[in-house]
């Protein structure tokens, strides 16, 4: 218990030292607040996820900045590799104090290695400013995602009729049009010219089963 005791008595002792050392001095570990605060308007969580179609266009704020540089920061391993390594290049340098980031995916995410973003292993931007001798920086994650998806029955009897649905989710690309071609054996070609052709992001088709002469049952399309 005495000894329970003295051990209370001692860290008292030093909490009360280390508050007169910081009323002796006002910058005892001071930290102060940047000159500029890099804001991204419309993502108060600095990250986002993109459509593999879309652009990236990002409004950026930095008071008091001339310019705002912006580095691409891409980790991937390289085919046969057990490290990662890390790209960390600047992709642009806009004019502030306010300025909007346009850029392609495949801009963001190149990588010698060729690897597609979804073999990637993280992507993000690093804003970053000076003001008055003050640097800046703020982090933005992002993250990708297939925008096609395609709805069709599982199976399917030769000589039959299905419906096949589609829907693509973009914001900020223009889609000129969408292809539909058929591949009627696993091992074959895909047809040259495509069964229809739609300029809509949503749309479906009618598709007949080839025969069983063409595909036996069990096969696929």
């Amino acid at each position: 218990m005495i000894k329970h005791q003295l051990y209370n008595i001692l860290a008292l002792t030093a909490i009360l030292f280390a508050v007169m050392a910081c009323e002796e001095n006002e910058d005892f570990l001071a930290f102060e607040e940047a000159n500029s605060n890099i804001t991204i308007e419309g993502y108060p969580a600095y990250a986002a996820e993109f459509s593999l179609l879309d652009q990236v266009v990002l409004p950026v704020k930095a008071p008091g900045a001339q310019e705002i540089q912006v580095i691409r920061e891409v980790t991937y391993t390289p085919a046969g590799a057990d490290d990662a390594v890390e790209i960390s290049e600047t992709l642009a340098t806009l004019s502030g104090p306010e300025a909007t980031l346009t850029s392609s995916i495949a801009e963001i995410t190149k990588n010698p290695e060729n690897l597609p973003p979804s073999e990637l292993g993280a992507v993000s931007l690093l804003f970053q400013v000076n003001v008055n001798g003050q640097t800046s920086f703020r982090r933005f994650d992002l993250e990708f995602f297939d925008p096609l998806t395609v709805e069709a029955p599982e199976e399917a009897f030769n000589d039959s009729t299905i419906l096949v649905k589609y829907a693509l989710d973009n914001e900020n690309a223009t889609i000129s049009n969408v292809s539909v071609f058929l591949r009627d054996t696993t091992q074959g070609e895909f047809s040259t010219t495509p069964l229809k052709t739609f300029t809509s992001t949503e749309d479906s088709l009618e598709v007949v089963i080839p025969a069983e002469a063409v595909v036996a049952p069990g096969g696929d399309i």
